[in-house]
């Protein structure tokens, strides 16, 4: 499965990241710590995806470092 990005989709569609932060109610900080990876925020991550219209899924979570799977 490739790793699906959030600024990825944030640039195809063609966002600035003010149309973002202002779109789906992020603080600048948040937005761009949860495109580079260094934020982990399931709230932050639940607001993109909703403003973006995708599905906020455990997969995506765990994309993200959110949920970390447990080695057996």
């Amino acid at each position: 499965m490739k790793k699906m990005t959030m600024q990825k989709i944030r640039e195809e569609k063609g966002l600035s990241i003010e149309d973002v932060e202002k779109g789906a109610n992020l603080p600048h900080g948040s937005l761009i710590g949860i495109e580079t990876g260094k934020h982990k925020s399931a709230h932050g991550l639940y607001h993109l995806c909703k403003f973006y219209e995708i599905k906020f899924s455990k997969e995506l979570m765990i994309e993200y470092g959110i949920i970390v799977k447990k080695k057996k």
